[in-house]
């Protein structure tokens, strides 16, 4: 029997406080995303909506003794509030807060007030515990990228130039947590990288040429002498997350340089050096590494290479990564 239909409800909102639209996801964007665009491309857009709502000279004699300074980029008490209680739900221990807030930022469309706020939030705040180590809210402040990014009512490239540096440190730093030899900061590489993957991919234009300047600075990173290994692996991962073409350009080249990098852990396993943990923690780093590029690499390797593949072509030209890049590229064949 077909399921009955849902019961008819009524839903009560405010359609205006004191004469003004309340920003909440029931009402109407008091900014659709492309005037939000207008404003920040043009600033004299605003300036002549303030022109047109200035009154005249005997108007303004009336309201001289009543008028208030504005402040710029001012929050109502409201917004302030909200703007708390957003914050603290988000980095919070409540998973269920946590969810509602980052489902808010998500979906709600009067935000753009505060954006600036909040980007200045996630950018400070990964400051701060990158270098406390705190993989919790480091995954939490990024997890609040992912949903600004995913709110379609938000025009967000006016401030990339916080964001992506936040989410860049959490792709390459060298440290994310207290025992990376335990710790699955892993996972916040993999997260994080697949949100810069986002980010380039909504917003790379051949004027601002984010996709470009990202993948200068991770290929700039992996040719570094003495890079760690985890910062070696999270390089690695976010140029897989950019898809074929930068595969092919930017990891190629360099399959050698990084095998020559992991084959000492797997070659001399008992690695003895001052420090037990980082030997733990490069052998942990180095099979992660090895494992991301024979998992993702052998497919988009196999529509590049000419048939047949010839295994010591392979060892010739990627040394110790050749033997598992030609057995996974058969797979393909």
């Amino acid at each position: 029997a077909p399921k009955l239909p849902r019961e008819v409800a009524l839903k009560a909102h405010w359609l205006s406080v004191d004469g003004v639209q309340p920003s909440i996801p029931d009402n109407p964007a008091p900014l659709s995303r492309d005037q939000q665009k207008e404003e920040c491309v043009d600033p004299s857009v605003a300036l002549k909506k303030a022109s047109q709502l200035k009154p005249n000279q005997h108007q303004k004699n009336q309201m001289e003794m009543r008028a208030k300074p504005l402040a710029t980029h001012e929050l109502s008490v409201e917004q302030q509030l909200y703007y708390k209680e957003m914050t603290e739900a988000c980095v919070g221990s409540d998973e269920g807060r946590r969810a509602e807030a980052l489902q808010s930022l998500t979906y709600d469309p009067g935000l753009h007030v505060m954006l600036p706020r909040v980007c200045t939030f996630i950018s400070e705040g990964v400051k701060v515990n990158v270098v406390q180590n705190n993989l919790a809210l480091l995954t939490c402040l990024i997890r609040m990228v992912r949903a600004l990014l995913d709110n379609h009512n938000l025009y967000v490239e006016k401030y990339l130039h916080q964001l992506i540096p936040a989410v860049l440190t959490c792709v390459v730093s060298k440290q994310l947590c207290g025992r990376p030899d335990v710790d699955n900061h892993w996972a916040l590489r993999d997260f994080a990288a697949r949100v810069l993957a986002q980010i380039c991919h909504n917003f790379n234009t051949t004027t601002n040429c984010v996709q470009t300047r990202v993948t200068r600075l991770l290929s700039q990173r992996l040719d570094r002498d003495r890079l760690p290994l985890a910062s070696c692996y999270g390089a690695v991962t976010a140029l897989c997350e950019l898809g074929p073409e930068v595969q092919r350009t930017f990891l190629f080249k360099r399959f050698k340089l990084i095998g020559e990098r992991i084959r000492v852990y797997f070659e001399t396993p008992n690695v003895s050096t001052h420090k037990t943990l980082l030997t733990a923690a490069d052998k942990s780093a180095a099979d992660r590494i090895q494992q991301l590029l024979l998992n993702k690499l052998p497919h988009t390797l196999s529509t590049s290479r000419p048939i047949p593949d010839v295994l010591e072509e392979y060892k010739t030209e990627f040394g110790y990564l050749g033997p598992g890049l030609h057995s996974g590229i058969q797979l393909f064949v």
